[in-house]
This record gives C-alpha cells, structure tokens and sequence, in this order.
C-alpha cells in the first residue's frame, strides 16, 4: 500500500494530521470504502492513529522492522507441506506489512553464523526433532522464540490444544459404535504424542485398552504410508475405524482401503486432521479436524515482532480447532 510506505519514509511529520478522506480518495484513485478498510488495516498493524474530532495521525511508535525473523525447520523437505505451507503464508502476510520477511533456517542454532544472528529479530521454532540443547543455544543468542505447534519443550508456544481434538474426534467414532481402531500416525513426539494422549483417554473411558491398537507410525513419509496401510488392511478382522494423523494419510488410506474392495465409510470409517483444502473436494469427503495455521503463524509472527518493537513478553497464544465430520465417517457394521 502506497500509504504505508509513505509512512514508514516519515512522509507525514509527528503531530501532523494525514489528508482527509475525500482527499486521499482522489490522490491514490479508490472508493471512500476502499479507503477506509486500508485505513482500518494501518490502524490494527499500528501505523495510524485515529483522534475523533482531530483527524488521522501518523504513529510516531509504529511498527517497521529492521530484522527478519527466523523459521527453524531441521526437516526442510515439510516446507512444503499443507499445514506448514500456510503457517509460513501467514507468518510472512503479517511480516510484509512491517517490511520484513521469514528466513527458512535448517541447521541447529549452534551452527549460525555471526551475519545470520545479526539479521534476525527472534526465532519461530517448530518442534519436530528440536531437543531443549537447540532452545538453550536459541536463548543464549538472547533471541526471543516462540513454538508453532503443540509440544513439551519449554517455552512459549503456539497452543492448539490438539489432545482435546483428538478426544473429541475419538469421541465421535464411539459414538457411531466403533470399537476396532488403528492410527496411521507420523511420530511419537509433540504433537502427534499429545493426539495418541487424547486418543488413548476417550478409548480408555470407552473400556478399550489404548496399548492394543495397532499404531502404524509413517513420519509423514509417502511410500513408508503405502506399505502400513497395506499390511493393515490385510489384518484381519481389520479395524472399522482409522485415525490418520493429517489429510493427507487419510487419503492414502481411503485409496488402499478401496484397492482392498472395501466401501468407505460402510466398511471402514476415516479421520483425518488439518483440513487440507483437498479433503472436502475428494469422494468420499474426508472428516477431520480444522486446525488455523495461517492465523497461527501470524500470530506468532506478531508475538515476535510485538517484542522487538515493543518488549511485550511472549507468551503462549491458545488456538481454538473445529471438528469437521464429513461423508469419510459412518456407523460400524455390526
């Protein structure tokens, strides 16, 4: 927006009233409502200050950062994966407004160089294979952090409270009659670790020991995910209901339980978790949980930038994700 950047260049002197509406309507050839949602934009992301009766002023404490931030990802191949993919996207929308931007860094903080340090405001850390040696080097560096996603490690944190989610969704099957499960899951840490939590406690509450359902572990890995699910549906009687840790398991599973001449959701009900844009769009539709990254990773963005700019401390910011049940899950076939 022409306008923010005019501020940011100190185009508009402290004390000193922007232009009026009709005014800038014509400089910069826009409707009056165009105008005020970019004004309603500049105002949230600090830039602008309104004074009823007195006009629009310039913030003389508004928010242009000089560092970028850090994304730690020791795994850079799930970059590009859907959840990921739209952290960053929200991440860098939130950093664009500020004239900064999101550097990608792939070894461990112990191997930053001087320049690197020196260009980075704070560090948003994603948990998978980050061990609490990686947050003390963080620390030391004295760069703010913040997790992107559920985890145990110290430290504020992203919260998606995805045990509750996964109770919830187990809750669900239960409630259709199902009492043979199995998870095609990623890991046994963080997040995943917190879903099996909430997984095993709705089972458990069920009468279902949590220690017999088979768990087919995959690290998100496609080909690793084709074999597990061939040799579950071999298994016999296989389960009648299956909870894959995102979207994208669960539609390898639908594909190998179909391959199998199995009817989903008549024979065998499928969950997934992320709501992927492609789980509402395949047949049949695939039943998950919706998790916010894109706000997520704004917000952690802006917890980051907030303490640089502000030394507001950061802290955890709780997330709230939905259920979505769609046609992938039924009752089970008695």
């Amino acid at each position: 927006m022409a306008l923010r950047q005019e501020i940011i260049e100190d185009s508009y002197p402290e004390g000193h009233a922007l232009p009026g509406e009709h005014a800038l309507c014509q400089r910069f050839n826009v409707s009056r409502a165009t105008l005020r949602l970019a004004l309603s934009e500049l105002e949230k992301d600090g830039y602008i200050k309104r004074q009823p009766g007195n006009g629009t002023f310039a913030n003389p404490s508004r928010m242009v950062m000089p560092r970028a931030l850090g994304l730690l990802l020791l795994e850079p191949h799930k970059a590009g994966t859907v959840g990921m993919s739209a952290m960053i996207h929200g991440a860098n929308a939130y950093l664009d407004s500020l004239g900064s931007q999101l550097t990608i860094i792939n070894r461990p903080p112990q191997q930053w160089n001087i320049p690197l340090i020196r260009s980075l405001a704070g560090v948003l850390v994603v948990p998978t294979t980050i061990t609490p040696a990686h947050l003390k080097s963080i620390d030391d560096l004295s760069l703010p952090r913040i997790g992107v996603t559920d985890n145990d490690l110290p430290g504020a944190s992203v919260r998606f409270d995805v045990k509750s989610a996964a109770k919830t969704l187990t809750d669900h099957l239960l409630s259709l009659g199902h009492r043979r499960f199995a998870l095609i899951s990623g890991h046994d840490v963080h997040s995943d670790y917190l879903r099996k939590l909430g997984i095993a406690e709705a089972l458990t509450q069920a009468g279902i020991d949590f220690a017999t359902v088979p768990d087919y572990r995959t690290n998100y890995d496609t080909e690793i995910t084709w074999e597990a699910v061939r040799r579950l549906f071999k298994t016999t009687p296989h389960p009648t209901a299956i909870i894959a840790f995102d979207d994208s398991l669960a539609l390898q599973v639908i594909r190998a339980a179909q391959d199998a001449g199995l009817n989903v959701p008549r024979d065998v009900s499928v969950t997934g978790f992320n709501d992927s844009p492609h789980a509402a769009l395949v047949n049949p539709s695939i039943s998950t949980v919706r998790i916010p990254f894109i706000e997520a990773g704004r917000k952690a963005a802006e917890a980051l930038c907030q303490n640089y700019l502000r030394h507001i401390p950061v802290e955890d910011i709780p997330l709230k994700t939905e259920w979505i049940p769609r046609e992938s899950t039924g009752p089970a076939q008695s």
